[in-house]
């Protein structure tokens, strides 16, 4: 299985972003659709792990009912792959029935073949010592191409994990140089196209420079690989490592998302993709997905049940929790200031509005004192319209009076002439 402790490199050159590679690899995938579909998967994570059950004790029933010896070992090694990326302590005891089953029947080549594949799966999860034990029983003579694909395949992988975690120069050399030799042989025996052989030419191409090429390998690993299987979740990380020495930051994303999702739906456990694009959402600015993703990626671990795991994701948990945690209180204070910033409006808001409710009081009370008044007026126009209507009738009465008595004068003037 995929080594969290290979991610190291891919991490450090998906983080580049290659403008121009980006911008054209933004026209061909859409991430935020991506990773929609990842956050959809982990909600539906119990359906698939429920599934992946049912098929697991239907194939557990198959092994303890079965009486015929061959055909025990058989579903024992079905047992073990079906357990291998989802629980390690029953992939280890179901490759140790193997064993001890290929043993008693004789068939030292398949029990050689099954130490080879205990011995990966134990420095797989950490246990250098018991893998070398495992390796070192091994009787390569009477392995198949097969079986000695898988002996190769576990030999130059624990070489590399100590030469990874080493921290003495002359031990990080010595297997180092051993690795090298390991997967030499392991180039000449694989079958040129199983998962290992086409892993291997990968590293080998990204080592040599040739990236070109180990992009051709790895179109030709994807296209054979049915989409949506554990063998599409290896082959797409891988290319996303292809990606990372392109510098192509989207198709990194884009690649490691593709193998996290068929990861989830497979109901694998011992998550690599998932963490590593957690990391690289985090980057990203997106706090709240990667620290979901990292919680899953933890909780699938736990599920897993290896301490090298544990110690491996740990890092990458603190950071993002850390960054959450500074976005959560970041947040708390921007809503603190907002919720402060919308009281204070709010009370001037209500002062406003008191003020303007008394304006308008005090407009009601001035319009009801203004009718009054007018009304008053109104009145007091009447009753001037009156007087003057009055004063007027008198007038002309008096004038009319003063005619009779000038009238009434100049008669008996006239009458003295």
């Amino acid at each position: 299985m995929r080594r969290i402790a290979d991610l190291t490199v891919a991490m450090l050159v998906g983080m580049s972003v290659h403008v121009a590679s980006a911008q054209q690899s933004q026209k061909e995938v859409d991430l935020e659709a991506l990773y929609q579909q990842i956050d959809e998967a982990i909600d539906n994570s119990p359906v698939y792990v429920a599934e992946f059950e049912k098929r697991l004790n239907k194939q557990k029933d198959l092994f303890m009912q079965e009486t015929d010896t061959d055909a025990k070992l058989l579903n024992g090694m079905i047992l073990f792959e079906m357990y291998r990326s989802y629980k390690n302590d029953s992939a280890l005891h179901y490759i140790r029935e193997c064993i001890t089953l290929a043993d008693s029947l004789g068939h030292y080549d398949i029990a050689g073949q099954a130490r080879s594949k205990m011995a990966r799966q134990c420095s797989n999860s950490g246990m250098y010592v018991e893998a070398a034990k495992l390796l070192d029983e091994v009787d390569t003579s009477v392995l198949s191409q097969e079986g000695l694909t898988d002996y190769y395949d576990a030999r130059s992988h624990l070489c590399g994990e100590i030469a990874n975690y080493s921290l003495l120069p002359d031990v990080k050399a010595q297997y180092g140089a051993a690795q090298q030799q390991f997967r030499d042989s392991l180039e000449k025996v694989a079958d040129k196209g199983s998962d290992q052989y086409l892993n291997l030419r990968v590293w080998e191409l990204i080592s040599n420079g040739d990236v070109q090429e180990a992009l051709k390998i790895s179109n030709d690993w994807i296209n054979k690989v049915g989409p949506g299987t554990r063998e599409d979740a290896m082959a797409s990380y891988f290319r996303h490592i292809v990606y990372a020495q392109l510098q192509d930051s989207i198709m990194v994303r884009y690649w490691l998302g593709r193998s996290a999702l068929a990861d989830i739906k497979c109901a694998v456990m011992d998550q690599a993709s998932l963490i590593t694009l957690a990391h690289m959402v985090n980057i990203d600015g997106d706090m709240e997905r990667s620290y979901k993703y990292i919680r899953f990626t933890w909780d699938c671990n736990n599920n897993f049940n290896t301490r090298m795991r544990s110690n491996q994701i740990s890092p990458v948990l603190g950071v993002i929790e850390r960054n959450y945690q500074d976005s959560i209180d970041r947040n708390s204070r921007i809503l603190t200031i907002a919720t402060i910033v919308f009281i204070i409006f709010s009370l001037l808001l209500v002062s406003i509005l008191y003020y303007v409710s008394q304006q308008k009081k005090k407009l009601a009370q001035a319009k009801s004192d203004l009718t009054k008044v007018n009304e008053e007026l109104s009145k007091t126009n009447h009753k001037l319209k009156w007087t003057n209507d009055w004063v007027t009738k008198s007038n002309k009465e008096l004038f009319e009076m003063n005619e009779k008595l000038k009238n009434a004068k100049q008669t008996p003037e006239r009458q003295e002439q």
